[in-house]
């Protein structure tokens, strides 16, 4: 029975397929949003789009006739190797999880230039869910959405998954404890 939510192996509506697109970086957090959205992708035959998102370097002295101190990285190079990164992260994550999920969902690793959250946003729209990864950086810090995730829970056209690497919600307990707790002077 599809009660819409797509429990039954089926997406929203009942449809089969689909798309879900996570956002890969080489994090623990990453690493745990591409093994979400597969596992995700696996039970509702969706593909996976993992997607890493690269800074554009400017490159200001050449209109203006300056020499550069450094000769910029070509953005074709720039784009490679974000590109490997995020393809050896899905690759590692794929090879755990070969003997749980059979298929193996397809997945497809794209490279776009520009800010990650707003590349997320805009790959997303018209996807099944966006998963992203936390990055935890810290007890204190990592209690808060990082900057990245909230703006795709607040922008992304699609429902957003936020993961957190493994072992963090008990540090984060133990952080919330040692906060509640009285501070002895």
């Amino acid at each position: 029975m599809n009660d819409g939510t797509g429990h039954d192996g089926t997406g929203p509506g009942g449809r089969t397929g689909g798309r879900i697109v996570v956002g890969v970086d080489d994090s623990a957090g990453a690493r745990a949003a591409v093994a979400f959205g597969l596992r995700e992708a696996a039970r509702r035959g969706a593909r996976v789009e993992a997607v890493v998102s690269f800074l554009i370097p400017p490159y200001w002295p050449g209109p203006y006739g300056l020499p550069a101190a450094v000769p910029p990285t070509p953005l074709d190079d720039i784009r490679a190797m974000a590109c490997d990164v995020a393809t050896r992260v899905v690759d590692e994550v794929r090879a755990g999880l070969a003997g749980e999920l059979a298929p193996m969902p397809e997945v497809a690793v794209r490279a776009i230039g520009g800010h990650p959250a707003v590349v997320l946003v805009d790959l997303a729209d018209g996807a099944d869910m966006l998963v992203v990864g936390s990055r935890g950086h810290g007890a204190a810090v990592g209690m808060l959405i990082g900057s990245v995730s909230l703006h795709c829970v607040l922008h992304a056209r699609c429902p957003v998954t936020i993961v957190h690497p493994h072992g963090e919600p008990a540090d984060l307990r133990e952080a919330a404890a040692r906060a509640a707790s009285p501070v002895e002077h």
